[in-house]
């Protein structure tokens, strides 16, 4: 049976991190046909060196004829400017590296970017890196998210494809990938809850604050004549205090 189209997500955050890659992740499965999807891993670089620890594309997608493609998430304009600085970015456009039989690098470059920044990434961004940002008008009918729209296509830059060995290293790097999303949404679940349960807890801090300025209230409107005799008694009182003060002072001593 087909699937259900799902409803517009209305508030959906285009300018963080976190829902861009999940659009990414979204088009790289369904749009590209990638099997083999990773964040932030390099499965070219040796593990346990440095370059492991440098090279790390935001989102890496394997398609079925094995080449990889690379979405890179900027939100901001220093951070789009700094990743031409990466060293592995120019091994991409290198004349003896594509010559090469096998490329250590993506097949394809693109960028997902909100659409504040698509005038600065298509000026800057070289020709044959692609450009992606989510579209205002279409939907995913799938999830209701904003549908990715492709303002500049990506061109292939080799046809080298991923050894055996990097395949496998993807794989594993995937693995690690869906335990950090699971740990990330468990935290934030955690910590949703606890906002609630605090919440909860100063509305019932509150609440039993108003019930004692309730009850204050209702003691002080039943006090009301009360106060009003005592006044009028502490009146009495003193003036009788000062009558006899003066009668004293007048009486004449025998």
């Amino acid at each position: 049976m087909p699937r259900k189209k799902a409803k517009k997500e209305t508030g959906f955050p285009v300018n963080k991190a976190s829902a861009l890659r999940c659009l990414g992740v979204n088009w790289l499965r369904y749009d590209q046909g990638c099997y083999l999807i990773s964040f932030e891993r390099n499965p070219w670089a040796k593990p346990g060196t440095k370059e492991k620890l440098a090279i790390r594309p935001d989102i890496l997608g394997l398609n079925k004829q094995r080449m990889a493609i690379e979405v890179e998430i900027k939100v901001d304009k220093q951070d789009f400017l700094h990743d031409f600085e990466k060293r592995h970015r120019k091994n991409l456009t290198d004349e003896k590296s594509i010559l090469m039989r096998h490329v250590e690098g993506p097949s394809q470059l693109w960028y997902l970017i909100p659409e504040k920044l698509v005038s600065v990434v298509t000026t800057h961004a070289p020709l044959w890196a692609g450009i992606l940002t989510p579209s205002n008008t279409e939907v995913d009918g799938y999830t209701g998210f904003p549908a990715l729209e492709v303002v500049r296509k990506a061109t292939r830059l080799h046809n080298s494809r991923l050894r055996l060995n990097e395949t496998v290293v993807m794989a594993k790097d995937m693995v690690g990938s869906m335990a950090t999303m699971m740990r990330d949404n468990m935290k934030a679940y955690l910590t949703r809850r606890n906002l609630e349960e605090q919440v909860v807890a100063l509305g019932g801090v509150v609440e039993k604050k108003k019930r004692k300025t309730r009850k204050l209230k209702n003691l002080t409107k039943m006090d009301k004549p009360n106060v009003a005799k005592k006044s009028k008694w502490v009146a009495t009182t003193t003036a009788s205090k000062k009558s006899r003060t003066t009668s004293t002072k007048n009486k004449k001593p025998k």
